[in-house]
């Protein structure tokens, strides 16, 4: 009994100070940084995510929150945020053991978003939770509401990436992608030079080797990119989307995620190249600062206010558990709407 009694005094307050005292770090990181909205929206985000994994990973081993128990996984997801634990070192390990080449094949010219492996964490989780519901003794409020939550929380942000990544970014590029082949199409002195210069693309023209070479600078996967180039039919406009992660353990830069544009076109024995990486680049970072920005909305309001609603549900169940003790009649009971 005393051991419980201390247990439930002093968790709480270990876990406010451990709150406060990562807060404290990870604002004096983003002072540091500069006052881009970036610096803050997208890291939150991630908090977010990871405090839903750290909630449903610990309804997994305990039937119901210990004290302190989700302020404590807000304080494991900080530091998960922080060292990066999720979107550098697992998804590296993901990478050296070939899972996203053999056992769930999603590398695009040799590159898998960091994105995937938070994607695949949270599901795992999830559907070991909802598992566990499954059976009739091991379901209590605790884990339904943190269910039904964490639940909603992905689903919102689905939506929400469907609507802009999928939707509004995918649309926008498309039609600089018809911009760059209007550009590679040009016939010789007709502005392709000046129009290169006027918005920053870097042109290339010449045999296949030549011209592929001159962008090899710019993107880390051009041997990839060359090789699909050179399968296609001469006089065909083809375009790649080439995505390079620049993630580092210690750091949060949420510009991580650099991308290329690249537009080439054969008349049989020349190649024209264009890469475009300023436009590109500022639509990605534009609409990935917006998706953060409403999927971290969504999914706060989903993880806290699941947790409101089940403290709430508790304390009503109490009052009624007391009222009952008390010998109160349910008809004079006071009624809670």
């Amino acid at each position: 009994m005393t051991f419980d009694i201390k247990t439930h005094k002093t968790l709480p307050i270990l876990a406010w100070l451990l709150l406060f005292g990562v807060a404290g770090r990870f604002a004096w990181r983003m002072a540091q940084m500069g006052s881009d909205a970036a610096h803050v929206v997208v890291p939150l985000m991630w908090v977010v995510l990871y405090s839903q994994c750290a909630l449903m990973l610990l309804l997994l081993f305990k039937r119901t929150y210990p004290p302190g128990g989700p302020v404590l996984a807000v304080a494991a997801a900080w530091i998960s945020t922080e060292a990066h634990v999720v979107h550098t070192h697992l998804h590296e390990f993901l990478l050296r053991s070939g899972f996203y080449t053999h056992v769930l094949p999603l590398i695009d010219n040799g590159f898998a978003n960091p994105q995937y492996t938070k994607l695949l964490v949270h599901l795992t989780l999830l559907g070991a939770l909802w598992a566990i519901l499954c059976l009739p003794k091991a379901r209590t409020p605790d884990r339904l509401f943190t269910a039904i939550a964490c639940t909603g929380a992905m689903g919102a942000t689905l939506a929400i990436h469907f609507v802009l990544i999928h939707g509004a970014l995918d649309f926008v590029i498309a039609q600089e992608s018809k911009t760059l082949e209007i550009v590679n199409s040009m016939a010789p002195g007709g502005g392709r030079e000046y129009l290169c210069a006027k918005h920053g693309w870097r042109c290339f023209e010449g045999p296949l080797d030549q011209a592929f070479e001159g962008a090899g600078d710019l993107d880390p996967r051009i041997e990839k990119i060359r090789a699909q180039a050179a399968a296609e039919p001469a006089g065909e406009n083809g375009v790649r989307r080439s995505l390079t992660t620049t993630w580092k353990a210690g750091t949060i830069d949420p510009a991580a995620i650099t991308g290329n544009l690249i537009s080439f076109k054969s008349n049989g024995h020349s190649w024209r190249v264009v890469v475009d990486s300023v436009l590109y680049q500022s639509f990605i970072n534009r609409w990935t600062l917006l998706f953060c920005a409403l999927s971290g909305a969504a999914q706060s309001v989903w993880t806290f206010g699941g947790l409101f609603a089940l403290g709430w549900h508790k304390r009503r169940a109490a009052r009624k558990k007391a009222a009952g003790e008390a010998g109160v009649p349910q008809a004079d009971r006071p009624q809670i709407l």
